[in-house]
Order: C-alpha cells, then structure tokens, then sequence
C-alpha cells in the first residue's frame, strides 16, 4: 500500500514539473494540429506571437498544472496497482510483457482525468475569445453538458493506452541495460528523455485525432469514424502534424520528470 501511495505522489510531482518545462512547445503542437492549413514550427510561432503576445504561448497553463498532478499520478498509481493485482509476486527483471500490461492499465486510468482536461486545454488554446480555462469549462458544460468534457475520450484512450505502454517499457527496458553501464544519474536522464519521445511516437496519431475532435465546435465531424477518415485522407504524415515541437518538449520536460520521479521514490520509499 506504501509503495502504491508513494507512486502516486511520486508521478504527480513528475507531472507537474514535466508541464511547466514543455508548456510553449505544446501550444504549438496544438495550433499546427488544429489547422487547416500545413504550417511549420516558426510560421505558427511568428503568428501566435503577432496575435497574442509572449503571453498566448501559455494560455491554459493552469488546467493542465492542475491537471497534470492527477493525470500522470493515476497512470503511475494504474501501472503500480496493476502489478499488485495481476503479478503480485513481482515482475523480473526482463518480463516485458508483464511491464506493458501494466502500463496500459495506467495509461487508460488517466483517462478519466486526461481527457476533460485536454478538451477545457485544446479548446482554450485555439479559441482566443476564451480567456481563461474557467471560461472554457462553463462555455463546453452550457453548450454540451458534463459528458461534453468526454468527448473525444475514445482518441485520449487511443494516446495514452500505447503512448504509456511505450513509455514505461522503453524506460524500464533502457534502465536495465544502462544502469551498470553508464551510472544511475545518467542512466534516468537517457532513459526519460527517450520514453517521453517514444510516448509520443505511439500516441502522437491519437493525440491529432483527440485535438482535431475536441476543439472542432461547429459540428464539423459528427462522429469518431468521420474525423477519423477527415484527418486520415492526407496520409501518414497528417497524423503526424505538430510532432516536432512535441517531441523537442518531450525529450528534456521528460529527462526532468523522471528526474523528480525517482527522486521522490528515493526519498520516501
């Protein structure tokens, strides 16, 4: 139970940390998904900052700070309780499948926080007649009702189920080969910088989807399957819309969440 609560908070503090690093490069990622046109990194900048100033790079930061404790919190705690449950003896060292039964577990319990806080987030991020995220949680729950912040919970689930099965294989695959090999210190740095990458490449298609349907407020897409088939028509590469900023965010914001992670786990467990 000890080590369950110790995750928890251990996953909240790597959260929040990741959040205020990689914030800017995420608005990015957000405006080149959501547009209709093909833009690049630097053209979405310039116009961002034209529009709304220095300031615009952070417009919603404070939902996905506050959300951001709870989200990866539960994928942490999902990915520690399934282990208790499913494996209670403990998972060896090389037992990698055992390792992503569990991550996906923890990455769809962040569902249920993750995906209202990407709606109020994506849709204050393209929308600046919102103001502040308090205004976009009224404006959706008026307009569409409470299960209007589910929407798009399908494509949430379509990131983080394969976006945190990668993660957490990739950094504990990496922690076993690199530890002995190049330290502890090091070890995390390159492993957290590379699963946050590897989160994204999994889940990055999921994550268009997601921000394509969310945000679309003119009825535009009247179900999952016609956003699908909208976005897919471009190929391979409109789902792939916004990577790179988003991964220029993940390597370093990851480096230091994990970073904050086993520094927790260190200090209480």
């Amino acid at each position: 139970m000890k080590e369950i609560a110790v995750n928890c908070g251990a996953g909240a503090a790597a959260g929040l940390s990741a959040v205020f690093i990689g914030y800017p490069l995420d608005t990015l990622k957000v405006r080149m998904q959501c547009s209709d046109a093909k833009i690049s990194m630097s053209s979405c900048a310039k116009d961002l900052f034209a529009e709304q100033g220095f300031k615009g790079f952070f417009r919603g930061l404070s939902t996905p700070a506050t959300l951001a404790t709870p989200v990866t919190s539960l994928a942490f705690t999902g990915k520690t309780l399934a282990r208790a449950v499913f494996f209670p003896r403990g998972i060896e060292k090389g037992a990698y499948g055992q390792v992503s039964t569990c991550a996906a577990f923890g990455g769809l319990l962040a569902t249920a926080v993750s995906c209202p806080g990407e709606r109020i987030k994506c849709v204050l991020q393209v929308n600046s007649h919102l103001r502040r995220p308090r205004d976009a949680l009224f404006f959706l729950t008026r307009s569409y009702g409470f299960m209007g912040l589910y929407k798009g919970w399908t494509f949430t689930a379509l990131r983080d189920v394969p976006g945190y099965t990668a993660f957490f294989l990739s950094y504990r695959y990496l922690r076993d080969e690199l530890d002995e090999k190049i330290g502890y210190i090091p070890s995390i740095c390159v492993a957290g910088g590379v699963c946050g990458c590897l989160y994204w490449t999994a889940g990055f298609p999921g994550d268009v989807l997601k921000s394509r349907y969310q945000t679309d407020l003119s009825g535009q897409y009247r179900s999952l399957g016609e956003c699908a088939r909208a976005t897919l028509s471009g190929g391979i590469r409109s789902v792939y819309r916004g990577f790179t900023p988003t991964v220029l965010r993940a390597f370093p914001s990851n480096i230091v969440a994990m970073l904050v992670y086993e520094y927790v786990k260190l200090r209480f467990l």
